[in-house]
């Protein structure tokens, strides 16, 4: 029986944030939840 792969955990690169700012776009869409570029740009 193979092992699952392992989880590495990372800090944060200035080269995440777009893609951290598509899928945090994504999680308000999918809960209908107003766009707004200021609550992306605080989190």
């Amino acid at each position: 029986m193979a092992s699952a792969p392992s989880t590495v955990v990372r800090p944060l690169a200035a080269a995440d944030e777009a893609r951290w700012r598509e899928l945090f776009r994504a999680y308000r869409a999918f809960y209908e939840l107003e766009e707004s570029e200021e609550i992306v740009s605080r989190v």
